[in-house]
């Protein structure tokens, strides 16, 4: 199978890999280096041989459960880095966009080492300057000030590849779950942080073939990290934009009114999308999805603007939803006496 570079010439790619691997504090496995890189794992392996050849890097290879693990080997002492004024601009606005999503004592903290490395740009810059460039906008803002410890401990445990114990209520009126969960990576979707990783039975094995997502705000505890779970395997990339509950692949298919057309033509949806503009201005709109709650609800906050058009089961789902909701606005409100007019 001929090796997929995307446009990128293999010099490019070898000065990727390098970057990659210089730049990394912690052992990167095969799937993550040729998820970065866009290519082959074949591809890769060829150019961790040409690095290895060219003496000025020497590779460590191991293995992390069945995953080939790699990394440099890293020199007693880095020559210091100085930021430059671009780079610390860009950092400060990626604060200004994020920060309301941290606990204070994480804002604190990103605060305090922006300012420190201000110190470090040559012409003095002060990041407060940047403060504002940029802000976000949100509606249904979790406050995380209750779950910064928690964050703190699920953060050592995703770098240390180590298991917890939590405890977790997935909904309002649900019973608190315990169970041994090992972390992997937080995720961010609509104003909620989300941690995903395998649930682990007694043995430190996976309890499922699948990882599981659980959001912190629902987090009752956190255990510190314990048992070792390096032998868990990596997250699968399988990309797209609706994974967060991952589940089977499928490809759906959505026609959108002229009115909506626009918004959906300027941005990404899911992996292998194919968009048709049609003669009256809607666009069709077909990509593959993991996550069937999170296309439904996504098709939905379009109102009339959308309509499910395959796989028929996704169609049924949404015009399943729509007709529950319509039921409810056919009998009485109950009191409004307290509505303004």
């Amino acid at each position: 199978m001929p090796v997929k570079w995307d446009g990128a010439k293999p010099a490019e790619k070898l000065l990727s890999l390098y970057s990659l691997l210089m730049m990394s504090r912690r052992d990167l496995s095969l799937t993550e280096l040729s998820g970065h890189l866009n290519c082959s794992k074949q591809a890769v392996l060829r150019l961790i041989g040409q690095l290895e050849g060219s003496r000025y890097a020497k590779v460590i290879a191991g293995k992390r459960g069945r995953e080939a693990i790699y990394r440099f080997e890293r020199p007693n002492g880095f020559p210091r880095v100085v930021l430059n004024p671009d780079g610390l601009r860009e950092l400060a606005m990626c604060r200004n966009f994020l920060l309301h999503l941290l606990p204070p004592g994480m804002r604190k903290s990103v605060d305090s080492t922006l300012r420190q490395a201000a110190a470090l740009v040559p012409e003095g810059t002060d990041p407060g300057l940047y403060e504002h460039l940029g802000r976000p906008a949100f509606k249904g803002r979790i406050d995380y000030g209750p779950f910064g410890e928690m964050l703190e401990t699920i953060v050592k445990a995703i770098e240390g590849r180590r298991i917890c114990a939590v405890s977790y209520r997935p909904s309002l009126k649900a019973e608190p779950k315990e169970f041994r969960f090992a972390p992997r990576q937080l995720t961010v979707l609509r104003e909620a942080i989300y941690v995903e990783g395998w649930m682990v039975c007694g043995k430190g094995q996976a309890r499922f073939d699948d990882p599981a997502t659980l959001a912190v705000h629902r987090l009752l505890s956190v255990g510190p990290p314990g048992r070792d779970g390096a032998h868990l395997p990596d997250l699968p990339d399988k990309g797209g934009s609706f994974r967060l509950m991952r589940g089977r692949p499928f490809r759906a298919r959505v026609r959108f009114s002229p009115g909506a057309a626009t918004y959906v033509a300027e941005r990404e949806w899911g992996g292998d999308e194919r968009k048709t503009v049609q003669d009256d201005g809607s666009l069709t709109l077909s990509f593959v999805a993991q996550s069937q709650e999170e296309v439904i609800s996504w098709i939905l906050s379009f109102g009339g603007e959308a309509e499910a058009m395959s796989p028929k089961w996704l169609r049924e789902a949404v015009e399943g939803r729509l007709s529950e909701a319509l039921s409810r606005y056919g009998r009485p409100a109950g009191d409004d006496s307290w509505d303004l007019p």
